[in-house]
């Protein structure tokens, strides 16, 4: 039986290119039918893998999902609540035509990411596919014999967990290293404790527990400086934050300094292209030059929209890549972003010098040192990830192109340069970094960025003095 669906429908729920909404604007009914349009355009009998985080509204979209493939005819295989990498790993294991996630997005709690993969392993605009061929797609559904199959494993994180063992050269670890890891209440919580206590690494591990309800925005200024706290409190060797969907993660040093994915990139890239002088890196446009690019190795820069790394990456056959988002790409293991590798690569970096101590933040200074300009600003009568958001909201009234989410902060891009706007070691302390052509220009797009967050704290202070006056 034939019917068609009127893709319009979706068009408030896209967000860079994927699809997104809360439970009350992307329905079960919606995203059923949305499963059986991909399903159709994928064809009978194919197979599709899905995962989820751990909340409850991931869980009845992604078996409304579900319900419309197996109506085209598509075979599911249910991995339950799992990291993003696992079912990419999966993806790639069971040969299956497409893997789709469904995971809280990061700024927006109450919102939920439906992110599909092809074959490859590579992110893909579903919407752009399904309207490939017009502003209806047509929906195919099978009769009762035809219908797809169901099939589960709950063994698949065990399975990644050795997979990956089996690919990092772990002996290059040293043993009795400390990490401070904040799991951000998602299913990363157990592998990540796993595979490093296997390599003999003590672990202090945050936010690992399943939550009952819909959770807060994690990482946040308030989770990155506990995690900050607690590092310098157990004298770890760094710390460690996950995003919801377990695919990207901040690095602390340990000092309890939040070190941006820009510096974690030049450490990694440095690393990663010793004695491959013909190597080629793929970066984010936006992720600050590093001083050896080009150097010691071959950039390519592209922007950061959804799966587009993944695929320079594979058309350059580049051996690594990063964005300014807490991704880091190892594509020999899997096409998207791959985080417990990057952390067993710190570690390594760490273990070079096997007869002393080596600092994380003296790493990072030799290769990316944090430049700060102007002052911080002490954020009050609001919250600091509030004043991000709003920031996130208005950043068109100052004349910048996009921002960045950075899981630390915000980069506020202009077509000259960016600022990036993001906690200090105090949470209600905001700092100030900038990349421009020249002093002049970053010193200019500071004093433009710095006002406007100035006058969102101005507006918000307005806004609560308001609240509270009774009305007469």
């Amino acid at each position: 039986m034939k019917t068609t669906i009127d893709l319009n429908k979706f068009k408030d729920l896209i967000r860079e290119n994927r699809i997104a909404g809360d439970i009350t604007s992307l329905t079960p009914e919606l995203a059923s039918r949305l499963g059986s349009a991909f399903g159709t355009i994928l064809g009978k009998d194919t197979m599709v893998v899905t995962a989820r985080d751990y909340r409850e509204d991931s869980r009845v979209i992604k078996r409304a999902v579900s319900a419309g493939f197996m109506s085209a005819g598509v075979n599911m295989i249910d991995l339950h609540a799992c990291p993003l990498p696992v079912l990419l790993f999966s993806l790639k294991r069971f040969s299956a035509k497409a893997g789709i996630m469904f995971h809280a997005t990061h700024r927006e709690p109450e919102t939920i990411n439906i992110r599909v993969f092809n074959e490859f392993g590579i992110e893909i605009d579903l919407l752009k596919l399904l309207s490939s061929e017009g502003p209806v797609a047509i929906i195919e559904h099978q009769g009762p014999n035809d219908i797809g199959r169901y099939l589960e494993t709950k063994d698949a994180p065990m399975i990644y967990a050795s997979a990956v063992r089996s690919f990092y050269t772990t002996q290059t670890i040293k043993p009795g290293f400390k990490v401070v890891a904040d799991m951000a209440l998602s299913p990363q919580a157990d592998i990540v404790a796993n595979i490093l206590a296997q390599l003999g690494i003590q672990v202090i591990t945050l936010n690992s527990y399943k939550p009952t309800a819909i959770p807060d925005i994690l990482p946040n200024p308030l989770s990155l400086h506990t995690v900050s706290r607690t590092v310098i409190a157990t004298k770890a060797d760094f710390g460690i934050a996950f995003d919801p969907s377990g695919g990207r993660v901040v690095f602390i040093d340990e000092m309890g300094q939040i070190l941006s994915s820009d510096q974690i990139a030049a450490l990694i890239a440095l690393f990663k292209s010793t004695g491959r002088r013909n190597a080629t890196i793929v970066l984010s446009d936006t992720i600050e030059r590093m001083p050896f690019e080009n150097k010691d190795f071959r950039v390519v820069r592209v922007s950061d929209i959804p799966g587009q790394i993944a695929r320079t990456i594979r058309m350059e056959r580049a051996i690594w890549g990063a964005s300014d988002q807490g991704a880091f790409y190892f594509p020999s293991f899997i096409a998207e972003a791959e985080p417990i590798l990057a952390i067993l690569t710190i570690l390594t970096i760490l273990s070079r010098n096997r007869d002393e101590r080596v600092f994380l933040s003296e790493l990072i200074e030799n290769v990316l040192p944090r430049k700060t300009i102007g002052l911080p600003i002490r954020v009050k009568n609001v919250e600091t990830r509030t004043l991000l958001a709003l920031l996130d909201k208005t950043f068109g009234d100052i004349g910048a192109i996009k921002v960045v989410d950075t899981l630390i902060g915000l980069k506020v891009v202009f077509e000259d340069g960016w600022i990036h706007v993001r906690p200090g070691l105090h949470p209600n302390k905001v700092i100030f970094q900038a990349n421009a052509k020249d002093d002049d220009k970053a010193e200019k797009l500071y004093e433009i960025v710095s006002n406007h967050v100035k006058h969102l704290m101005e507006l918000s202070e307005d806004l609560n003095m308001n609240e509270k006056t009774p009305n007469s």
